[in-house]
Order: C-alpha cells, then sequence, then structure tokens
C-alpha cells in the first residue's frame, strides 16, 4: 500500500538534501552508485519538482524546488569541470536524472547534451569517453523517441556533430594507417554507437556512410572474426544499407548500381537494393577468393587458373590486401560468417534475397573432395596439405550460412530442400570424423526436419540414414572420455622376463569418470547438443514407416542411454512401424515413466484420467441404445427398472392360481366383442396365445346369476401360464340383496380352447339378461393383480 504524499514528499527532500551535501562536500566514485540507485528506486527529482504545487505536504513547499535547482547546478558545474574524475561523476548523475525524471531532462537534458558533446573532442580517459558515448546515444535513442519537441530541441542540434565526432575517435581525418587505433572497449563502445544511431536515425547518418564504411572494413579482419569487436563490426557493417540511397550510376564498390538504380528515388526501395548490393558484393568477393586459394582443386567451369607461385589477392569491397594460403582462408571463412549476418538481422523494408546463389556458393563448397587436391602434382605440397585441412572449415561455414537461410526464409525454401540434403549428405560422407562437420550437419539437417520432415519422401530419407546412424555413436560412445583399461596380469606361475620394465601408469588416470568434475570435453558439448536436438526433430517429424528398423533401434537407445526425456516421449506417441503400417518393435513408455519424475505429460500417456465414454450397449432384445456422456443417472434409471421388470416375471411365474377377492368377478374371452360401455371404460389388451393351452370343458362357461345393466364394459383378463397345472373352478358365491352387485365365477379362459359357438350363445345370453333389468346398474369390480393394470400391460407386452 502506497505511503501517503506527505511522508513521500517528506522522505524525497531528506534523500535530494542527502545527495547534494555528498557532491559538493565528498566528490569521490566510490560514493556514486549509492547516489544512482537512489534516483532510479525513488521519485526524487519528480516529487521534489511537484511540491510546490502539491496541497497535501505540510512542510516548506519551496524547499524541494530549491533543492532541485542546487542538484541541477552542481551536475552542470561538474560537467565543466577540468578534472577528469569529476566529469565522470557529472556524466553519471546527468545520466541517472535523464533516465528517472522527464522534468530534469525537459528542463537540463538540451544544457547536459551541449556540455557532454566537447568532451567526445578532447584527449580524455577511455571511462569518460565510454560514459559520455553512451549516455549521448541514449538521449537520442531512447529517450526522445515519439517526443517532437525533445528531438528539435535536443537531437536535431546535437546528433550530426556527435556522429562526427564519434567517427573521429574511431579514425581521425588526418591520420595514417599507422596511427594507433583506440582501445577495445572503447571501440566497441563507438561502433555500438554508431549501429544504434544508423538504426534510429538513417536519414541524418547518411552523410557519414562511405566514412563509415571505410572504418568499419578497417576494423574487420579475421582475428576479430569470433570477437564482440568482430560482432560489432559486421554488425554495423550489415546496417549501412539502412542509410543508403539510390545509387548512381558509374559508382564502384558496394554502392554501385548493378540493376541500374531505382528511378522513384523511393526510400524503401532504395534501401532494399541497398541490402541486395551489398549481398551480392560479398558474393562475388568470396567467389574471387576462392578461385585462389582452390586452385589445386580441379572444379571443371574455371579456365585460365591462377598458377603462380605467391598466393594473394586485393578487395573488390575494400578490405585490405592479403597474402599466403592460410591468410586467404581466414578471410573466406569471415566473409561467410558475415554473409550469415545479413540473414540474422531484420531490415525496414522488404528485400529480395539470392537464394539460388546462396545454395550455388555453398554447393560449390560442399561439393570439393580432397581427393582432387592430393592428386594436383602441378601445385606444391605445403599448399595441397593447407587446402587439405582447412576445407572442412569452409564447409562447416558454408553449412552454417545454409541454416541462417533456412531459419530466415522457412517454408519458402521448400524447393531446394532435396537439393540442400544432397550437399549436407555428401559433405558428412566426406568429413565425417571432423566434429564440426558433424555439428553443422546436425543444426542444419534439424532445421529442415523440423519444418519439412513429414514431407519429405522415403528417398531423401534413405540418404540421411548414415548421418541418424552416427547420433547413437556420438550421444552414446563418444559421451565420455575413452577409459583406461589395467594392464593384464601374467598368466602362469613364472611371469615375462621383462615384466619389471613395464611402462608406468598414472594413478590419476585409474579413476572411474564418476569421479571427475565433468567427464564430457568442452569441444565435444557442442556437438552433444546438436546430436540430442536433431534426435527429437527425427522422432518427431520423419515418418516412422521410413526409418529403417536397425537405425529406429539406435535411434530409442541413444534416447534411454542418455535419459532425453523429449526424445523419449517422441517416440512413444510416434513408434515405429511397419511399411503396411501396423506396429513394429517394441514401446519404451517403461523407461520414460522411469525418468518422466512426475511430468503430467507422461502421466496422462500412462494413466489417462478420462471418464470412460459408452458408445451404445446392446440389451436383451437385440435393441441398442444410445447413450449420451456424463449420463450416468440414466444409466441407473434404466438398470432398476429392467431389476424391477425381471422381478416381476418371476413372481408371475411363480403363481399358479389367481387369489379372488369376495366381490363377483366376471371372465369374459379374448375372443368375445362386446360394445363397451360409455359410463365406464377400461383398457383392453390382448392376449398372447398360451404355449400350451388347455382344452375348456362346455360346463366350465360363466352364466350370470342376477340380473345386470347395460352399462357394463367387457373385461379381459390376461393369466400367465408356463405348465401345465389345473386351476380348479370356483364356487359361485352367493347373492347379496344389493342391486347393485353381482357375482359371477372367475375362471381362467384362453382364446384357443374356446369355441366360436360358446362364444356367440354367451353374449345373446347377456344381452337378454341386460334387457330384463335395465333399470338397475351394476358396479363391475376392478380384479387386484397385485399392481395397477397400466403396469401389468407393460409388462405383459414386454413378455
Amino acid at each position: 500500500m502506497p505511503l501517503p504524499p506527505g511522508v513521500n514528499g517528506a522522505n524525497a527532500v531528506i534523500t535530494l538534501r542527502m545527495i547534494n551535501n555528498v557532491i559538493s562536500e565528498h566528490t569521490s566514485p566510490s560514493s556514486v552508485p549509492f547516489m544512482i540507485s537512489q534516483l532510479y528506486m525513488t521519485p526524487v527529482l519528480e516529487t521534489c519538482a511537484s511540491l510546490s504545487t502539491s496541497s497535501q505536504y505540510t512542510g516548506d513547499k519551496s524547499e524541494g524546488s530549491a533543492l532541485l535547482h542546487r542538484f541541477k547546478t552542481r551536475v552542470s558545474s561538474l560537467l565543466q569541470s577540468k578534472l577528469p574524475v569529476e566529469k565522470w561523476i557529472g556524466i553519471a548523475l546527468a545520466k541517472a536524472a535523464m533516465e528517472s525524471s522527464f522534468e530534469c531532462l525537459a528542463s537540463n537534458g538540451e544544457v547536459w547534451v551541449r556540455l557532454m558533446v566537447p568532451i567526445l573532442t578532447k584527449p580524455e580517459p577511455s571511462p569518460t569517453i565510454n560514459y559520455a558515448i553512451a549516455t549521448l546515444t541514449r538521449v537520442f535513442t531512447v529517450l526522445t523517441v515519439d517526443k517532437p519537441t525533445l528531438i528539435r530541441q535536443i537531437v536535431s542540434p546535437n546528433l550530426p556533430v556527435t556522429i562526427g565526432h564519434i567517427l573521429n575517435i574511431l579514425k581521425p581525418v588526418n591520420s595514417s594507417v599507422s596511427d594507433a587505433m583506440p582501445s577495445e572497449d572503447t571501440l566497441a563502445t563507438a561502433l555500438e554507437a554508431l549501429k544504434d544511431l544508423l538504426c534510429h536515425n538513417p536519414v541524418t547518418f547518411r552523410p557519414f556512410t562511405q566514412r563509415a564504411q571505410e572504418i568499419v572494413l578497417s576494423v574487420l579482419s579475421p582475428q576479430r572474426g569470433l570477437s564482440k569487436l568482430g560482432r560489432l563490426a559486421g554488425d554495423l557493417f550489415v546496417s549501412l544499407h539502412l542509410s543508403g540511397t539510390a545509387p548512381r550510376s558509374g559508382t564502384s564498390g558496394i554502392t554501385a548500381n548493378e540493376g541500374g538504380g531505382s528511378s522513384s528515388g523511393n526510400r524503401a526501395t532504395a534501401v532494399a537494393e541497398g541490402w541486395t548490393r551489398a549481398v551480392k558484393a560479398v558474393i562475388s568477393e568470396i567467389d574471387e577468393l576462392l578461385d585462389v586459394i582452390l586452385r589445386c582443386m580441379d572444379e571443371g567451369h574455371r579456365i585460365g587458373r591462377n598458377r603462380s607461385t605467391e598466393v594473394s589477392g586485393v578487395s573488390n569491397i575494400g578490405l585490405s590486401e592479403w597474402k599466403g594460403i592460410s591468410k586467404g582462408f581466414d578471410r573466406a571463412e569471415m566473409l561467410l560468417r558475415l554473409l550469415s549476418r545479413f540473414l540474422c538481422h531484420p531490415t525496414s523494408s522488404q528485400v529480395a534475397v539470392p537464394v539460388g546463389q546462396f545454395v550455388g556458393l555453398t554447393g560449390r563448397l560442399t561439393g570439393l573432395s580432397c581427393e582432387a587436391a592430393e592428386n594436383n602434382t602441378a601445385i606444391e605440397r605445403p599448399e595441397r596439405e593447407t587446402v587439405i585441412v582447412r576445407l572442412s572449415g569452409l564447409k562447416c561455414c558454408a553449412l552454417n550460412l545454409l541454416s541462417s537461410t533456412i531459419e530466415r526464409l522457412g517454408r519458402i525454401f521448400a524447393p531446394l530442400v532435396n537439393l540442400v540434403i544432397e550437399q549436407l549428405a555428401f559433405a558428412y560422407s566426406e568429413h565425417r570424423s571432423d566434429t564440426g562437420i558433424r555439428t553443422a550437419v546436425y543444426t542444419l539437417l534439424t532445421a529442415l526436419l523440423n519444418l519439412f520432415g513429414p514431407a519429405l519422401d522415403k528417398q531423401t530419407v534413405a540418404s540421411v540414414h548414415p548421418i541418424l546412424s552416427s547420433l547413437y555413436t556420438d550421444l552414446v560412445l563418444n559421451a565420455d572420455e575413452p577409459k583406461t583399461t589395467l594392464p593384464a596380469k601374467p598368466v602362469g606361475k613364472r611371469g615375462n622376463r621383462n615384466t619389471g620394465k613395464q611402462k608406468e601408469i598414472h594413478a590419476d588416470s585409474l579413476l572411474s569418470s564418476s569421479s571427475r568434475p565433468n567427464s564430457r570435453p568442452m569441444w565435444l558439448r557442442g556437438l552433444i547438443s546438436a546430436a540430442e536436438e536433431l534426435l527429437v526433430a527425427v522422432l518427431e517429424k520423419l515418418p516412422p514407416n521410413y526409418v529403417r528398423p536397425q537405425t529406429r533401434r539406435l535411434l530409442d537407445r541413444a534416447a534411454v542411454f542418455t535419459a532425453n526425456e523429449k526424445a523419449m516421449m517422441a517416440s512413444v506417441l510416434f513408434p515405429a512401424t511397419s511399411p503396411d503400417g501396423n506396429l513394429r518393435g517394441r514401446s519404451i513408455l517403461p523407461h520414460l515413466v522411469g525418468v518422466s519424475r512426475g511430468n503430467l505429460a507422461v502421466e496422462g500417456i500412462v494413466r489417462p484420467r478420462l471418464p470412460v465414454l459408452w458408445v451404445g450397449r446392446r440389451r436383451a432384445d437385440g435393441v441398442e441404445e444410445e447413450e449420451g456422456e456424463g449420463k450416468d443417472e440414466e444409466v441407473e434409471d434404466e438398470e432398476e427398472e429392467e431389476e424391477a421388470a425381471v422381478v416381476h416375471k418371476i413372481n408371475a411365474v411363480q403363481s399358479s392360481s389367481i387369489i379372488e377377492k369376495p366381490t363377483a368377478k366376471r371372465s369374459v374371452s379374448d375372443d368375445q366383442d362386446t360394445a363397451p360401455s360409455p359410463k365406464r371404460r377400461k383398457s383392453h389388451t390382448p392376449i398372447p396365445p398360451s404355449a400350451s393351452p388347455r382344452t375348456l370343458e362346455p360346463d366350465s362357461v360363466p352364466q350370470p346369476t342376477q340380473a345386470i345393466s347395460t352399462a357394463h364394459t367387457a373385461l379381459d383378463y390376461t393369466f400367465i401360464k408356463t405348465t401345465q397345472q389345473t386351476v380348479p373352478e370356483a364356487q359361485p358365491q352367493p347373492t347379496t340383496p344389493t342391486p347393485t352387485t353381482t357375482t359371477a365365477t372367475a375362471t381362467p379362459l384362453f382364446a384357443s380352447a374356446i369355441t366360436t359357438t360358446q362364444h356367440i350363445e354367451a353374449i345373446r345370453e347377456n344381452a337378454r339378461l341386460e334387457a330384463v333389468d335395465s333399470d338397475d346398474e351394476m358396479i363391475i369390480p376392478e380384479i387386484d393383480m397385485g399392481e395397477s393394470s397400466d403396469d401389468d400391460d407393460d409388462e405383459s407386452e414386454e413378455i
């Protein structure tokens, strides 16, 4: 919870008063870190500037403004001091104040920047120069972005002068080549500042492009290729196209307009053409350089090769001259790495990438064989041996160039995939023992498989099987240093005569590899990392039926032995299959579970916690019911209903007779067709035919014992009989004096045991009796079957 505004104001006043006392009385570099941390961590300057207009601050409101004015005045005096230490302290405080307070940047930024620019022209120590360059670059590139007023007040008047001063620090105008370059730190700071200023203000940097290019080319050298300074110089060289314009015809070097220039003068078109021209110039430089250093190779397309004794050359893009076969190889590797940096940096507009020239250059290098250099006796032997040894380094740079191209273009590179796979396969077959070649091949193949692995055909996959087989060797067999074996003991009682003269073994060589801090050599770590990434890509992206069984077994073993969880997961998800699609081999899922250590993805594969999905279930009557997901309650209700139906059927089967009630019951055959009464209706259920019908005697036909009314409904009773049992006939009950009740004998009748004549006679007799006493009304009692009639009807239908 933030503190009240009054407390913040009091703390800010106290902190700023302490800072003013320190920089006024005890000016020491050791106190600068603490003061800068206070400026960055707390809004001291902003709070003191707003105290005069704050209504919540109860103290002296003018004190904050006075302290802030005193701080700004002291920083300005430190920037104008003649002592290097005080200048350094003033630059540090000014940078912290402008970055932490917009009020200081708007009010005193113009003054402080104007005081720091002249420091670059004076012979100051390197720390002061470096701090001033970093502060000015920060103001010009970050602090004033999207602020038109500050750009007009601070950037526009001071930026061109600052760029000129930085270039003079790198190389003075009237200096000779023999003059010493600045220190490494100053050189790196200046190159990084020029690159940032160029990217943020390319139009302002345009007048200095040619001079910056000359300085960068003088800094570029094979010795600085892999260092921080070499990377910064390469980045600045690649970014110079941002300030380019439409070239004029007749110019030479990188700015030459090979395509006739841009007539429209569009800046975006000029930038794109400048990028393409620079790339083509570097490719042309590499081709001419290879013509000289590879003169012992018979490539078949070069005519009039240089046969002079001295191997040397002149650069066409502005680099210094080189002499010697080793210097030539160093420069070729540097230019190949520089060409890769063109693809690693973003561009401000859409550019045309000469992919064909890239692939042609790499194909020229990867297609070279060492046997061609050995058989050429016209070249001296030292030069041929140098070419044989250094050729693998050139091929590594070429493969890395292809990797950068694929990373930049993505799926646009699809038409050249098969050609590139042929190149890397040939390079691997020629230099498979070289660690750098294997690392570059693994990296390039990983990039190809991640993008185009599922689309590769079987023949292309077969060409990379030797590369895939070497993964097991690099990951398992070469993972540790070779172990020293103990000398064998002499066999027999008598030892050899020279037993005492055996070579002594160092005691440390007998230690196990586990006791060493890191048994894997440093030069193998890059190879192992590239091999692990390729192992995962092969198991994930390649079609499993295209990989040979022997190779797949080696890949699975490598994944298990190295405990590579990603590779094992890919092997489990995409198991080995035969060409016809059937699974082949065993899964390594148990090994994956052993190394997963609670991985949720592995838990989901081994023990999925999804509910059981009921797709369908066939009932006993052959009807298939479709059930949805999550309807467990409906399933339970249906099961309970089925159980109740079975219990009811069993009870009905076990009952051999019908219990009669005291009231009279009428028994009417199913074949009788009586008209329903409009006063009372009852549902009619057909009687199923009995499996074993009984023969009904004529005497068993029910006879009415009392006159009944015409308001009645023919009843239809269903009796279940599964065995041959004799049902005794019901004895007639005595009649009651109530006129509305009747008595009748209830005898189970079946349609198959009653003849047509008997039915007709029974109907006529009933009609005669009804006509006799039509005024009386008879209430026909319901038959109690143990359950409701509706349930009985449903159960009879199911039976």
